[in-house]
């Protein structure tokens, strides 16, 4: 399992749509489907999230 992986680049909004869409219906083990994203739009939510996955990982 990845932890703490962050890719930062700009992808349309149709296709992020699209991923998750998917991503919702994927099958997981026990049906527990254990995952999250976060989508970051804004310049300052995403410097503010650099500090809060130094705490979260840290």
């Amino acid at each position: 399992m990845v932890e703490g992986l962050l890719i930062v680049r700009k992808i349309e909004k149709e296709k992020v749509v699209q991923v998750l869409e998917n991503a919702i219906l994927a099958p997981s083990g026990s049906n527990t489907q254990p995952w999250a994203f976060i989508i970051i739009e804004s310049e300052e939510t995403k410097e503010n999230s650099k500090f809060l996955i130094i705490i979260k990982n840290g």
